[in-house]
């Protein structure tokens, strides 16, 4: 398996640390009371990828910054949407996205957050089909792009699967031997889990696992872990398996709602939920 984070401690590997609208360094030092060694601060484009560099900044050796355009850019009806955008606004923006990383060479630790999101394209029952289509053809060409950009620069890369792992994967394996990464929100079966470990990806897991919903998810890693003694988050990741908090979303329910956000202290309620879960 390709190891992706070569840390053994607690640490958010994925947060949209740029995105949550508190004091940053209450929300650092909050974190690092709780023994949460380093965050993973996720763009989802140009303008919020540079605010995770300029945190990266601030917190040095504990925010790492990612570069990278999310799914929901080309998804009609998202915040990120814009009507004109075509094949030739993907080549743009990707050349922006290329040469941000060329002229920061160094700077950011990862390349995503990128990928599929089908998920919104299935709920609007407004959205004409070939706007649909249209949407999955540019989202994988998008996708794809980004992919090449991580394996020039030789950064890994978080991907967003949303309702869409059939085709991720598909695209994914055209790269792997090239390719090491994390597949974020992890919410599948044990056999999707196995066939993205299998070409040397991780999963991310995040407070979804707390949730009542998600009993598929917990089995898969009860699965996952059956022949290993988990003491430690180290154990985990040993496995591929990674825990992240996709904040400012998914407060973890074994967290009394102290705010109205989630934030990346939250990572050690969601591993005290898993090491509970699996050594029950």
């Amino acid at each position: 398996m390709n190891k992706i984070f070569d840390f053994n401690g607690l640490f958010d590997s994925h947060s949209h640390f740029n995105t949550i609208e508190a004091n940053k360094s209450e929300l650092v030092n909050e974190a690092l009371k709780l023994g949460v060694e380093k965050i993973v601060d996720v763009g989802t484009d140009l303008e919020s990828s540079q605010s995770a560099l300029h945190n990266s900044s601030l917190f040095p050796g504990i925010i790492l910054p990612t570069v990278g355009i999310h799914p929901e850019w080309l998804v009609p009806g998202s915040d990120m949407f814009e009507l004109e955008r075509d094949e030739q606004s993907i080549d743009v923006e990707i050349l922006k996205l290329k040469n941000l990383v060329k002229e920061k060479l160094g700077k950011f630790f990862m390349i995503g957050e990128t990928g599929l999101d089908y998920y919104w394209l299935e709920k609007n029952s407004e959205l004409l089909q070939e706007d649909k289509d249209k949407s999955i053809s540019f989202q994988k060409i998008l996708f794809e792009e980004q992919l090449k950009i991580a394996i020039e620069f030789d950064l890994p890369v978080t991907i967003h699967s949303r309702n869409s792992h059939r085709d991720c994967i598909e695209i994914v394996s055209r790269y792997k031997e090239k390719l090491k990464g994390v597949f974020h929100s992890f919410t599948g079966n044990i056999d999707e889990a196995k066939e993205i470990m299998s070409m040397g990806f991780s999963i991310g897991i995040n407070g979804i696992v707390t949730y009542k919903s998600a009993q598929t998810l917990r089995d898969t890693l009860f699965d996952l872990t059956k022949d290993t003694k988990i003491a430690s988050p180290k154990d985990l990741y040993n496995l591929g398996i990674y825990l992240e908090t996709d904040s400012p979303l998914l407060i973890p329910s074994n967290i009394q709602n102290r705010k109205k956000y989630n934030s990346p202290e939250s990572i050690k309620f969601i591993w005290e939920f898993v090491y509970n879960l699996l050594n029950q």
